[in-house]
């Protein structure tokens, strides 16, 4: 078995330029909007004036005994130099200076995804950390009278999603990081795994892999951060959310017939034992920028013939699927693509009988894979802008689970102009939030071209579950599809899912993820070659296995 050694990774440098983009793609975005709505430019979005580009920053008015406890309380003077904007004011002083930008066009209009308070917010929109911090400040902050507004909460959601579909070269490096980070977790893990080991100390162990690797990095660069927290464990036992500055970690382990094993209906109390499956599905964050991974492999660290047979369906609709994205694709064909790849593999096996075709058009596919093919990842685990505007859920089983139906749009080139950039000085959990999507401080910029992609994780898998099974084998329509006597084989093995991280180039697209995905390859490293594998390691491992 590979023994551990202390991660290589460095945390890239989070240029504020990255957040300088992602504010002119928004108010670029409402603008448009607005102009071809024939409405007028004007407004507020995350304290950004549409209208003119003024550049606003308010900081508390902090008590005099803030200097006994915390330190020196800064002029205002030394927040305008530092993050570079026009004017600065207190909080207190926001609702006068709000009006007194909009000049004497009535009530200045804030534009908002919700104008509830922050703990009624529907879980989804807390993956806009940045607009629920400012919503946090203009709706909690010194009892602003909201009437002194006017509001619009229909018209930046839509926008605000779009605009998270495609991502930077910037966000591809986060992006990149985060997988490089989560893809030694992953290897670390396999090597580690035992038999008789039970499935909540593997979670634990995982996570003292991932932070290690990232506290070493963190400590590799933490002149450029000015302290460190650990968050507490934040749910049960299949799920570990644990942050360190801005570093993330989201993982959970799989008892592969339950998708999301590990819960209070199903707690992760199972055993590892010889023979199991183990699939473990994590990835870690990097100044929000997510990562999301998925291996299987054999815990005793070989591969059984029906473990071969169900590992090779997928991996073959995983890398089918690689292999012909490109522009122009359209999610659903990739999700169908690799439903016909795993019956193909299956019906080759003699589980199943009978056409593709027919299994096809009777969605015989969902059986084995109930869940998405993908979804779009950046800004957390599941990044919005998967149905625009418009865009219907399909209905068909299988097919209602994708979290995209979009087409794959290759990397656009745009003109990024200079502009002023609004901060809220951070102060307390949310502005913190706030300020690390947006970041600080702020800065000006020449006018530059820059390149986006689309990013989407590829996660097929095949399952042997019988809350599906059981129906589908007793329907007079698929029930002749099945063999039920080579079924049987496999009807406790559980099952796979092999999960990478993809973006969109102008010829394919990109893998992002690292780690081994062939069955020799994962046998090699859980002996304990090295990853990756070298011409040394490949012959060593030959010679110890003939087979």
């Amino acid at each position: 078995m590979a023994s551990s050694t202390p991660s290589s990774l460095s945390p890239p440098e989070v240029p504020m330029e990255l957040h300088a983009r992602n504010r002119e793609k928004l108010v670029r975005a409402l603008r448009d909007h607005l102009a071809a709505s024939s409405r007028p430019i004007r407004g507020f979005v995350l304290l950004q004036d549409i209208a003119s580009g003024n550049a606003l920053l308010f900081a508390p008015r902090l008590p005099a005994d803030y200097a006994v406890w915390l330190g020196e309380i800064k002029p205002l003077s030394y927040f305008k130099e530092r993050y570079l904007v026009d004017l600065v004011f207190y909080v207190d002083e926001m609702v006068q200076v709000l009006h007194d930008h909009s000049g004497d066009l009535g009530k200045p209009l804030l534009f908002l995804l919700t104008k509830e308070p922050i703990f009624q917010m529907h879980v989804h929109l807390l993956r806009f950390k940045f607009c629920i911090a400012l919503m946090y400040v203009l709706l909690r902050t010194n009892n602003m009278e909201m009437e002194k507004f006017e509001t619009d909460v229909s018209t930046l959601h839509p926008i605000l999603t779009e605009c998270r579909v495609f991502k930077s070269e910037m966000e591809l490096a986060l992006i990149q990081y985060a997988n490089d980070v989560s893809s030694e977790a992953h290897i670390e893990e396999s090597n580690a795994t035992k038999m008789k080991e039970p499935f909540g100390e593997v979670g634990e162990r995982i996570f003292g892999i991932l932070f290690t690797g990232l506290y070493v990095g963190y400590e590799k660069c933490k002149g450029r951060h000015e302290r460190i927290s650990v968050g507490k464990h934040l749910s049960s036992s299949h799920v570990h959310v644990w942050r360190l500055q801005a570093l993330l970690i989201y993982m959970y382990m799989c008892y592969c017939s339950v998708l999301h094993y590990g819960h209070s209906a199903a707690p992760n109390d199972r055993t590892l034992k010889d023979g199991d499956m183990a699939l473990f599905d994590m990835g870690a964050e990097y100044h929000f920028y997510g990562s999301d991974i998925t291996c299987s492999f054999p815990v005793n660290g070989k591969f059984t013939k029906e473990q071969i047979v169900v590992y090779s369906a997928v991996l073959n609709a995983h890398n089918a699927v690689i292999m012909s994205m490109r522009p122009g694709v359209n999610w659903i064909d990739m999700h169908k693509l690799a439903e016909k790849t795993i019956l193909e593999s299956l019906a080759r096996e003699g589980i199943l009988l009978g056409d593709i075709e027919d299994m096809m058009a009777v969605r015989l596919g969902a059986v084995f894979m109930a869940h998405g093919l993908g979804h779009f990842l950046g800004i957390d685990t599941h990044d919005p802008g998967g149905y625009a505007q418009g865009m219907e859920r399909p209905i068909e089983p299988g097919l209602r689970a994708l979290r995209t139906i979009r087409t794959l749009q290759e990397g656009m080139v745009s003109n990024y102009f200079t502009f002023k950039i609004i901060i809220i000085h951070e102060f307390g959990s949310m502005l913190l939030m706030f300020a690390g999507i947006f970041g600080c401080p702020a800065i000006f910029l020449p006018k530059v071209i820059w390149l986006s992609s689309m990013v989407i994780t590829v996660e097929p898998g095949c399952y042997f579950i019988d809350a599906l099974l059981v129906p589908a084998m007793e329907d007079p329509v698929s029930s002749k599809f099945f063999n039920c006597k080579e079924l049987g084989r496999y009807r406790n093995f559980g099952g796979v899912r092999i999960e990478s991280d993809v973006y969109v180039t102008a010829e394919g697209c990109k893998n992002l993820t690292n780690v081994p995905r062939e069955v020799w390859e994962i046998e090699a490293v859980m002996a304990g070659a090295p990853w990756p594998i070298n011409g040394s390691s490949i012959k060593s491992h030959r010679e110890n296995d003939p087979s």
